[in-house]
């Protein structure tokens, strides 16, 4: 059995911190977006992969003014939810 390997990317400092994979066919998108600071672009990618951009102000918040929360569904873990400092809300990670 043949394992592919996969690429990870690492989030730290934003309000839902940790890593995600990146499909191999986006590999080359999400750099260039990561080399040129795009946040949108790496939002329109994947809205995991920029869980510090909030895409109705347009602005990028660290942790310290994100509020971000777990939410449960019938007592499991659901999804990480984060309100940016002008009030909007959103699905962090799933």
């Amino acid at each position: 059995m043949v394992f592919k390997e996969t690429t990870r990317l690492a989030i730290d400092g934003g309000p839902a911190a940790g890593t995600v994979s990146v499909p191999h066919d986006q590999v080359n998108r999400v750099k260039a977006a990561l080399l040129a600071g795009n946040a949108a672009e790496l939002y329109a990618i994947d809205r995991e992969f920029a869980p510090f951009w909030c895409p109705k102000c347009e602005q990028s918040y660290c942790k310290k003014h994100y509020v971000s929360f777990a939410e449960f569904d019938d007592g499991c873990f659901d999804c990480y939810t984060g309100i940016c400092p002008q009030g909007h809300k959103r699905i962090l990670s799933d």
